[in-house]
């Protein structure tokens, strides 16, 4: 096993994370990835360049273009096969162990990588959606999604891969308020939303939240007010493990898995 610290250093484990030792010098490591037998080792520095181990971290070689925003690498399962990209940039292939590289697709905000473990297949996510490459790098498939779309890839061997759409985008990181009814619903449609109304109430019994836009999408409800109080049901599309009552302050986190919003957490301010 192997994990960097930003502004530290690498560290390596042999023993399944129960020990760990430090190798490399202080960078700010942004990525690794390591081959199946955990001798090759592949890390992106930020501003830096890709460093490379043959030895399970012992050693170590400066390797791909330096100065560049390197984010996150990925490698086939012997290291043969290597991808690596930046924040603002091309992203990097290369087919010989990371000796050389060859920049490919265009300029794009890179922050992740898989590669297949024969190295036919690659993925490359970027912000504003993502690329697929095929048959190591070339050509690359612009998959055109919104930022946040959910994107399901599923690898159909011989370097070719399947991607389908889940959902829309999920909620937006911004606020709202959202003026609710006894026993009405609410319906956000940002990722955090100020509840008011004009007495206290208790939402739906059977819907007390309209479902969400993508499985995996976060809401936090927040209560406003410690008379006009709005009082969430348990298993009302909900898993709350009891009913919540907002008042001024309070406030509940919610996770949608596609069928209901469970509770992440509740805060009673």
């Amino acid at each position: 096993m192997v994990a960097g610290v930003w502004g530290g250093s690498l560290y390596v484990s042999n023993d399944q994370g129960v020990t760990w030792s430090a190798t490399g010098s202080n960078r700010a490591w942004s990525d690794v990835a390591m081959s199946t037998d955990g001798q090759r080792i592949f890390a992106t520095a930020a501003g830096d360049r890709v460093y490379a181990s043959t030895d399970g971290g012992e050693s170590w070689s400066a390797r791909a273009t330096s100065g560049l925003l390197w984010h996150s690498v990925g490698c086939s399962a012997t290291g043969e096969v290597v991808v690596a990209g930046g924040n603002v940039g091309q992203l990097y292939v290369s087919t010989d162990y990371g000796v050389n590289w060859t920049a490919r697709d265009g300029s794009r905000n890179w922050f992740d990588f898989a590669c297949t473990s024969d190295g036919t297949g690659m993925l490359g996510a970027a912000l504003g959606g993502a690329a697929l490459l095929q048959s190591r790098g070339l050509p690359p498939v612009t998959l055109a999604g919104a930022a946040g779309t959910a994107v399901e890839f599923r690898y159909q061997g011989s370097g070719n891969w399947q991607s389908s759409y889940l959902s829309q985008p999920p909620l937006a990181a911004t606020s709202s308020v959202a003026t609710v009814l006894a026993a009405g619903a609410v319906t956000p449609t940002t990722g955090h939303v100020r509840l008011s109304a004009a007495s206290a109430v208790t939402l739906s019994t059977t819907a007390a939240i309209a479902d969400g836009s993508a499985a995996g999408s976060l809401l936090l409800l927040e209560g406003t007010s410690d008379t006009a109080t709005v009082t969430v049901p348990n298993a009302a599309n909900t898993k709350l493990g009891a009913a919540r009552t907002l008042g001024s302050g309070d406030v509940l986190t919610l996770l949608w898995n596609g069928t209901d919003w469970i509770q992440v957490s509740f805060s009673n301010n």
